[in-house]
């Protein structure tokens, strides 16, 4: 089960992006004076925006919970043994590992929303009949 960064947040930060650029131009067509670092937190902006339309949160496998990096091909498995070992208030997530309750670093505001409660719904699930 793959969840995806939240879109909204992409979306925003893409339009962001673009107003920011308008502006650069705007002002650099316009006669006026600018820095040319405007116009490139604005093409920074875009960046951004199109990795969290695009880059997957964190991936369940049968055995695993691998969070990505937002950037880059890093990331970090977290082994289980079963959804038993999971626990969460909702908003955040915790796993049992070597006897002790840790919270993993993964948050519902980062995640896809539709996603996000797809693996909760799955967590909830799979515990109730484990």
């Amino acid at each position: 089960m793959k969840i995806h960064l939240n879109r909204t947040y992409g979306k925003i930060v893409i339009i962001l992006g673009v107003l920011i650029l308008c502006l650069f131009l705007a002002f650099t067509f316009g006669g006026g004076t600018t820095d040319v670092f405007f116009g490139l937190s604005g093409l920074m902006c875009i960046g951004f925006g199109i990795i969290f339309l695009k880059n997957t949160y964190f991936e369940v496998t049968p055995n695993s919970l691998i969070v990505k990096a937002l950037i880059g091909s890093a990331h970090t498995t977290y082994p289980f043994n079963s959804t038993k070992d999971f626990s969460t208030d909702g908003k955040s997530v915790f796993l049992v590992i070597n006897g002790n309750r840790e919270k993993l670093p993964i948050y519902s505001w980062v995640a896809d929303k539709k996603d996000w409660e797809i693996f909760i719904q799955w967590l909830r699930a799979d515990n109730r009949t484990s």
